[in-house]
């Protein structure tokens, strides 16, 4: 087994609506199936023949792909058939089916596509490109609680720095939960997305659901509910403008491209962690979960403490602790 921290990413940040200066356009090809409706950064394209739809931005290409009109009869969600659409004003886009009887519009504003349902249990149903530079992300709910994140008293009496407060809110739905992602993943509660090369994030409504694609993992299978109404959010300059960053920093994840499974000394033992803790747990980990993925050992605290129970870092151990040192300790977990 090797000896590794391994290093997980969080995504909660607020959500907030993107501006930019709007444009409205419009065709249909002689001859084609398709109508386009292009304004304020948006072009949907419904191809009348195939039944399907896709969405896209200028900022971003393609949101999503393979878009289906359904709607839900018991516990099945079946496609529409008998699509017609036609441009109703400049950035409304309006569709008709037949089989069965539903009107649809799908309204392009500045930030945010508003997309409407004549009919009960009405479905959207498409293909999200999610490879590694567009990731599920998590963003917290601008309309819950506020929160003043502050650290502990550990980064000023043990490292002589400043405390720290961030401002942030707690999301409406699960706010005891804080989710953690790395490497192409899905989860029930994330429903947006965030562009790494753009900073710009992509909020689908709370209830969509996104599962990662089983035959291309470079593709999330989205299903959004149009209970009346939903919207689908793009918002600009995330990082900079929303959180009020001075930039965005990429986390480098080629050393770990999906989360490591890690177990770490600090919940067990805090600072009072020993050589021979450490090896006991890597014993009993190395035998009953390295099957099940778990390769990585972390020592958090303890093999550095000094008389006044200050740290000296990696440089000076505590031999009585920890009498082999640490390169004995790292080879017996590798």
């Amino acid at each position: 087994m090797k000896r590794s921290i391994g290093t997980i990413v969080g995504f909660c940040h607020l959500l907030a609506l993107g501006t930019f200066l709007p444009y409205a356009g419009s065709s249909q090809v002689p001859g084609s199936s398709a109508v386009t409706v292009s304004s304020s950064g948006w072009t949907i394209v419904a191809d009348q023949d195939a039944g399907l739809l896709s969405i896209s931005h200028d900022g971003l290409g393609t949101l999503l792909k393979d878009i289906r009109l359904n709607f839900r009869n018991g516990d099945k969600i079946s496609p529409i058939a008998g699509l017609k659409a036609k441009i109703k004003t400049a950035g409304l886009l309006e569709i008709i089916t037949d089989r069965p009887a539903s009107a649809w519009t799908f309204e392009l504003k500045p930030g945010f596509m508003i997309i409407s349902g004549t009919t009960a249990n009405l479905y959207l149903t498409g293909s999200a490109p999610a490879p590694e530079d567009r990731i599920v992300a998590r963003l917290i709910d601008p309309g819950g609680v506020p929160v003043d994140w502050s650290g502990t008293n550990e980064i000023t009496v043990s490292f002589n720095g400043r405390d720290t407060h961030n401002p942030s809110r707690l999301p409406s739905v699960n706010p005891d939960v804080m989710t953690f992602s790395l490497g192409r993943i899905d989860a029930g509660n994330l429903h947006a997305l965030f562009d790494r090369n753009t900073d710009m994030a992509i909020s689908f409504p709370v209830s969509a659901k996104m599962t990662r694609n089983h035959d291309n993992q470079d593709l999330l299978d989205v299903t959004v509910p149009v209970p009346g109404r939903a919207m689908i959010s793009v918002i600009r300059d995330y990082y900079t403008g929303t959180l009020g960053l001075p930039f965005y920093s990429r986390f480098d994840d080629s050393e770990f491209p999906s989360a490591p499974l890690i177990w770490g000394s600090w919940t067990s033992y805090y600072y009072e962690a020993t050589e021979s803790d450490i090896v006991a747990n890597t014993d009993w980990i190395s035998e009953n979960l390295r099957q099940y993925g778990f390769r990585y050992v972390q020592l958090d605290d303890g093999y550095d403490r000094g008389a006044r129970n200050g740290h000296y870092w990696i440089g000076h151990w505590d031999k009585s602790h920890f009498p082999h040192g640490p390169q004995w300790l790292a080879s017996y977990i590798r």
